[in-house]
């Protein structure tokens, strides 16, 4: 009883110690891709979604150890929507961490004063924002 005991722990040992060396290979390894990657994050969008628009723009490898690293990070509910310009070639917890800071693009748009309410709502569909 006792060797089968000991063959038990030695597997769930090596179990584990693969699971760390695949979940480790991919925190600590950036993406393969180059240049920057505009990635719309809709309001409310969940960590799959998040993912997989992420894995779509080649910021990510879209696979399920990103909800993990989400999960274990304490990430998921605290990712924020919105335009962001992210670099191909990071790590994914420094892309959660881009996600959770909130780091939007800006589109400034200048109203000058004393325009009307009809004349900003113009300058604003001309922006693209209404």
């Amino acid at each position: 009883m006792r060797p089968l005991f000991l063959w038990g722990l030695a597997a769930a040992l090596l179990i584990l110690l693969s699971f760390g060396i695949w979940f480790g290979l991919y925190v600590n390894t950036p993406a393969t891709g180059s240049g920057t990657a505009t990635v719309f994050i809709p309001k409310g969008a969940g960590v799959r979604q998040i993912q997989t628009l992420l894995g779509r723009a080649g910021v990510i490898k879209d696979d399920l150890r990103f909800l993990i690293l989400a999960r274990l990070t304490d990430s998921s509910n605290r990712l924020r929507a919105g335009e962001f310009a992210i670099a191909r070639n990071l790590r994914p917890a420094e892309v959660l961490e881009i996600l959770k800071q909130g780091a939007v693009i800006q589109h400034p748009v200048t109203i000058p004063e004393g325009l009307t309410a009809r004349q900003t709502a113009a300058i604003y569909a001309q922006s693209g924002w209404v």
